[in-house]
């Protein structure tokens, strides 16, 4: 797959969407055992990238299932009266026709089981994050879903396009590779009239775990995530956490 071209830096909007709510998440599994017994809500958010030529989705999200959710990770997820993809591509008058194509940060069960929001186009993933999916450690097999039916590495295996390590997608639009909280996670560098952002999927899952460079509560490679995190610092970038709710106060976004 090639989708880069050359040529002057696009200029995105970046338009965050609350698809879902984690409730009452132990904060320690999210910063790597700090703060045991404290609750906090998880947002999960996608993320619509558009410019005059392209539109793309990083991190969709969960999905509508509760019922799974709860049975297969004992998490409550909340759906209700959050916005899906499809109602924001409708408010921005989006046709799915311009979408080139969805990006995962990696395929954690939260960030890709909605990737059927759009059909048949292309999913990027690094080439190291689907072989490690396919055959996680025993503790990941259940984030991955390894061991169930309808398992996301499998279920969308036809439109997964790989890449490896740092990729420029197009002009002002590149994928950062960020090994440590899965062997092939990945951040997307977005270029906007206000800066450029990093969407860090769950390198960071709070802005605290930048802020302080504390890690997150589930890695596979502590020395990676390290060197990941200096990757960042030497970047001239806004972070964007994964499941932080400050996301809404803190980011200058594109209003829905």
């Amino acid at each position: 797959m090639n989708l880069s071209k050359r040529g002057e830096v696009n200029l995105f909007e970046l338009y965050p969407v609350h698809v879902a709510t984690l409730k009452g998440i132990d904060k320690s599994a999210i910063t790597a055992l700090k703060d045991p017994g404290v609750k906090i809500d998880g947002y999960c958010i996608a993320w619509i990238i558009k410019s005059q030529d392209s539109v793309y989705i990083v991190d969709p999200g969960p999905g509508c299932d509760t019922k799974r959710a709860f049975d297969r990770h004992h998490r409550h997820l909340v759906v209700e009266n959050h916005s899906s993809i499809e109602m924001v591509l409708e408010k921005l008058r989006i046709d799915k026709s311009r979408i080139k194509a969805i990006i995962n940060t990696h395929l954690h069960w939260d960030h890709c089981i909605a990737n059927d929001c759009v059909k048949d186009i292309p999913i990027i993933i690094q080439k190291k994050e689907f072989d490690y999916a396919m055959n996680p450690l025993p503790r990941d097999k259940v984030i991955y879903e390894t061991d169930f039916e309808n398992k996301p590495v499998t279920d969308f295996n036809q439109r997964f396009s790989f890449v490896e390590g740092d990729y420029k997608i197009e002009e002002g639009l590149d994928l950062i590779f960020l090994p440590g909280h899965t062997p092939g996670h990945q951040g997307v560098k977005v270029s906007t009239l206000s800066g450029n952002y990093l969407i860090s999927g769950d390198q960071f899952d709070l802005y605290e775990n930048y802020e302080l460079c504390h890690p997150v509560g589930i890695y596979v490679n502590l020395f990676d995530w390290y060197d990941s995190y200096n990757k960042i610092r030497n970047m001239e970038v806004e972070v964007i956490p994964a499941h932080d709710p400050q996301v809404f106060e803190k980011g200058n976004f594109e209003k829905i």
